[in-house]
């Protein structure tokens, strides 16, 4: 129960004793590799890289078993997904301007600016 059985050359069965003195056992278990289910694991997005326009935000993506090749003979290489992105964040934007300019009339009623 559990392993190979020993057959004789006229189909009985002997125990396993018999056979081990005759022969070499069959190995039970080898070795495999099958890459079928591996698939890409993308990690969460970085924060834009830029806080008042358009940056570029990243993240780690890696094979499910830790080995790109693994992916890549599963036929996953079109999916892998991006490691990185264009964004746009406005967070930290601020108006920059000059001081006001003198008042246009230095008697009554006028307009200043400022850039």
């Amino acid at each position: 129960c559990g392993g190979p059985l020993c057959n004789s050359p006229f189909g009985s069965r002997d125990s396993p004793s018999v056979c081990s003195q005759h022969a070499v056992m069959p190995e039970t278990s080898e070795s495999c590799e099958d890459t079928s289910g591996c698939d890409w694991v993308a990690g969460a997005w970085s924060a834009c890289s830029n806080t008042c326009g358009q940056g570029t935000k990243t993240r780690a993506v890696q094979c499910s078993t830790g080995s790109e090749s693994d992916c890549v003979k599963a036929g996953n290489l079109w999916n892998k997904p991006a490691k990185d992105s264009e964004c746009t964040d406005f967070s930290s934007c601020t108006w920059i301007y000059t001081p006001w300019s003198s008042c246009s009339q230095q008697c009554g009623s006028g307009v200043t600016t400022r850039l």
